[in-house]
Order: C-alpha cells, then structure tokens, then sequence
C-alpha cells in the first residue's frame, strides 16, 4: 500500500512539474521581471507578506524555485515564534549576507533559533 501511495505521489508529481514547465508565465516573464516582483512582494507590510510565503513562492515551479533561491532578500524575514530552528536555519542560509529582518522576537521565541541567530 505504502509503495503504491510513493508511486502515485511520484507520478502526481512529475504531471504538477510538466503542466508548471509548459505554463505561459514563465514562457514570457524574463528573470530580472520575477526578481523585482519577488523583490517588490517582500517590501509589503507585515500583515500581508509572512516569511513563509518565500517558501510558496519556491514551490510553484522550478523556474521560480531557481529564481527564489538566488534572491536572498526573500528569505531575510524571520518569525521566530511561527519558525522552527530548522527553518530558521534554512531561511538564514539562503538568506546568505543580506541583513535578518526579525519578527517576534521576545522572550517566547525559540531559544534554540536565538542561539542559531546569534552566532550568524
């Protein structure tokens, strides 16, 4: 049952990548477009951008998957209390040199991602 389950996800997998591959968007959005509506999304207040929309953004295609990952002002914004350290790991290794914007950050943040941070 468990290998039958694997093999379907695999295969509604690949469609979700082929169907993304061939949608017009990417066929007319050059990259430096996609960077600075990328760029423009993360400068929206607080209320509407969440650091966890960096990581929708990277699951909608390969091509903005690529496009994310080399954009490290998108994964700069840090909720320590909705992020686990590992996320808070992830977010600050591709976030690379470009400055943290911390939220929540108080006494019921999680210690362990204040530790991660403070040795950044």
């Amino acid at each position: 049952m468990r290998r039958r389950f694997d093999e379907l996800s695999t295969t509604h997998a690949r469609a979700g990548n082929e169907h993304n591959r061939h949608a017009d968007i990417n066929a007319r959005l050059p990259v430096e477009i996609l960077r600075a509506i990328f760029q423009a999304f993360v400068e929206l207040p607080t209320n509407t951008y969440r650091g966890e929309s960096a990581l929708e953004i990277s699951r909608v295609c390969s091509y903005w998957r690529a496009i994310a990952l080399d954009l490290p002002v998108l994964w700069s914004r840090i909720d320590l209390r909705s992020m686990s350290p590992h996320r808070v790991t992830v977010f600050c290794e591709r976030a690379k040199n470009h400055p943290l914007w911390l939220e929540n950050c108080d006494i019921f943040s999680s210690p362990e991602a204040l530790m991660m941070l403070a040795s950044r």
